[in-house]
């Protein structure tokens, strides 16, 4: 299927890579590298596309947009079912003869016998070839950015007890690296919805958020420098944001008369914002910082409330049976002055 979709192009970006690295580890029989491969894409799929997607697969963007996305799921499942054959052979089977009902080829009866959805088993069928002109490092790299913010977005939230359904004011993303901000722009909107903020900042002036500290590998640079080490230890402890930063770039670096490289240095970033208002996390290569704003008024409490009733009034819909068509009436008691206290 084509599509422009971010989520699509990503999702079959992510699976013509996949399907392009279960082909190169088979033929050297390293299969102990394909099942944890196979089984983060599944987690991909269910966990990022298929949530994110939902509103769009209901048709809330249109039918026609629903119908490219639903296709576009389609054949990810029926590429999932031929790549996972030779290591799940009964799931995949189920899947296959549900999935191929819709192929023009199960009900052509001119079509081979071994063709797509005229075969009687998915094991009659070779496994799927990548596509080149699908592979999009650039989509994947986007995606993996996005997750990275909302993970630790996420994680701010858990770290002040801020209740996923309460919003908050303001997420800063920090990332030196313009191009990954500018990624990360076509898919601001859904970190916006997944961590329910009402706006998202990104900016490259680290300088403003955070500073850099270094740390000496100890292993490496101990057996290489000697004696030297405690010297050069010192030395790196003095180490300024800008020159970290110029060390990062260059990936080496003089110092005390010696030559130092990316493997000898640890190079952590510091929130340096006020820790009152903001919440910060780093991811675990420090090239991301994100800082949430934590300061709530009646406003965000008041929103948190609204979707915490939208959540009980659904499961209670849910309990009675009741389909999205029907009608319902909601009856409410307000108790105190009025004030939101939480959700």
């Amino acid at each position: 299927a084509s599509s422009t979709n971010v989520m699509d192009v990503w999702i079959q970006a992510s699976l013509q890579g996949l399907i392009q690295f279960v082909h190169q580890e088979m033929q050297a029989y390293r299969l102990y590298t394909v099942i944890p491969k196979l089984l983060d894409f599944l987690s991909q799929l269910t966990n990022w596309y298929v949530r994110l997607n939902r509103p769009r697969l209901k048709g809330t963007m249109g039918d026609q947009d629903a119908r490219i996305g639903l296709a576009v799921l389609y054949q990810v499942l029926l590429d999932m079912a031929l790549l996972m054959a030779p290591l799940t052979p009964f799931f995949t089977e189920y899947l296959y003869q549900h999935l191929r009902k819709f192929q023009p080829g199960y009900t052509d009866q001119g079509a081979a016998e071994d063709a797509m959805g005229k075969s009687d088993s998915v094991h009659f069928l070779m496994l799927p070839d990548y596509d080149q002109s699908k592979l999009n490092p650039g989509a994947v790299e986007r995606m993996d950015l996005l997750q990275t913010v909302v993970v630790l977005g996420r994680l701010a939230r858990e770290r002040r007890s801020i209740a996923v359904k309460t919003p908050v004011k303001s997420v800063v993303v920090v990332c030196k690296d313009a191009s990954r901000l500018s990624g990360l722009e076509e898919v601001k909107a859904y970190v916006e919805k997944e961590l329910n903020s009402w706006e998202i900042a990104l900016t490259t002036d680290e300088q403003q958020w955070c500073s850099l500290k270094a740390e000496p590998n100890n292993k490496a640079l101990g057996k290489r420098l000697g004696k030297n080490f405690g010297k050069v230890r010192g030395a790196i402890a003095k180490l300024s944001h800008d020159q970290l930063t110029a060390f990062q770039e260059n990936q080496q670096m003089e110092l005390e008369g010696f030559t130092l490289y990316a493997e000898d240095l640890i190079v952590k970033r510091e929130f340096i914002g006020d820790a009152e208002v903001y919440e910060a996390c780093v991811s675990r290569d420090g090239s991301v910082l994100v800082a949430l704003d934590t300061r709530q008024d009646q406003a965000l409490l008041a929103e948190g409330l609204a979707r915490e009733v939208i959540n009980r009034v659904q499961k209670l819909r849910k309990a009675a049976g009741l389909l999205v068509q029907d009608e319902i009436e909601v009856y409410f008691q307000e108790e105190g002055d009025g004030s939101v206290t939480g959700a």
